[in-house]
C-alpha cells in the first residue's frame, strides 16, 4: 500500500502527533506516516509545512532544516544555498 492522503481512513496504530515550530512564529502540528517515514500529506486548507514552503521562498538548493527542541516538538528553519560555482 503506497502513500495515503489527508481523507485516507486510519491505520490501526498509535497516532503520536509532533509539534513543528516555525522560523515564522507559527507552530503547527503533524505526525509521521506510518511505514513511510515522512510527514502525512495535510489538506492544502490546513496551514502547515507547504505554506511554510512557499512564504520562506524555498528554491533548488536550498535546505530545510529539523532540529529537535524537545520530547515531540521540532524547529523548522531554512538554509538558504550558497552561490553557485565560480566560472
Amino acid at each position: 500500500m503506497g502513500p495515503r492522503g489527508p481523507a485516507a481512513a486510519p491505520r490501526p496504530c498509535e497516532v503520536r502527533p509532533v509539534t513543528i515550530e516555525t522560523d515564522l512564529a507559527r507552530t503547527f502540528e503533524s505526525d509521521i506516516q506510518y511505514g513511510a517515514r515522512v510527514f502525512r500529506p495535510r489538506s492544502p486548507k490546513r496551514p502547515g509545512r507547504m505554506r511554510w514552503c512557499r512564504e520562506r521562498g524555498l528554491k533548488s538548493g536550498d535546505a530545510i532544516v529539523f532540529e529537535r527542541t524537545a520530547e515531540r516538538v521540532l524547529a523548522l528553519r531554512l538554509e538558504k544555498a550558497g552561490p553557485g560555482p565560480s566560472a
